[in-house]
């Protein structure tokens, strides 16, 4: 079995075609995040306590709808730079229509973890929980998008027995309510687990 996804895996990496795609979603990244969006004054005001620099951390805006009155903040981790688009895409196409989108993402550190964000010392990520209140007050964003990992932070078993009674759980509770004092929606994209701290392929989707 693990032969086979390896193998398949080996094959897809040196097909010309898939190689060919990946060199051309490389060269749009840049362009699309560096010219589009820009440097925000709320945002370099508001958000003043980031991680480690990164190239795919993300302070800046987008311009959307000028007649719009509502805004949307989209946060989270390594995530947002590679969704970026699709999730822009997907905001344009609403009926809800948006003067602008702030975005504020930072590498391995993620807002849901709270305080569970001081095991990340790799990204600097201790001083996260709670730093994005004041952008969140100022902003005062109609809805904020999160995605970002959570299973390089939160990689135990949840507590038998009440799920309310689980530290993980409770943590990120709170910090759902906590952001929810600053908006009227919240969606929370989590993607799939990744396997890096597994020792098998299986471990992921249980």
């Amino acid at each position: 079995m693990l032969f086979m996804i390896y193998a398949l895996k080996g094959n897809l990496q040196s097909n010309p075609y898939i190689l060919g795609n990946e060199n051309e979603f490389q060269s749009c990244k840049p362009f699309y995040n560096n010219e589009y969006c820009k440097t925000d004054p709320i945002i370099e005001k508001y958000l003043t306590i980031r991680p480690k620099k990164h190239d795919y951390d993300r302070y800046c805006s987008f311009e959307l709808n000028k007649t719009s009155t509502k805004s949307i903040m989209i946060t989270g981790n390594s995530f947002v730079y590679f969704q970026i688009r699709g999730i822009l895409e997907a905001i344009k196409q609403t009926k809800t229509k948006f003067s602008k989108a702030f975005v504020a993402a930072h590498i391995g550190c993620s807002l849901m973890a709270g305080t569970f964000n001081q095991k990340v010392i790799d990204w600097n990520c201790e001083n996260i929980d709670g730093s994005h209140n004041a952008l969140f007050n100022a902003v005062k964003p109609d809805v904020i998008i999160h995605t970002a990992r959570l299973d390089h932070i939160i990689y135990d078993p949840i507590a038998p027995g009440d799920i309310s009674n689980d530290v993980y759980y409770k943590e990120i509770e709170r910090v759902i309510l906590s952001m929810a004092k600053y908006t009227k929606k919240l969606i929370v994209i989590e993607p799939t687990p990744s396997l890096v701290e597994q020792t098998s392929i299986t471990d992921g989707l249980v």
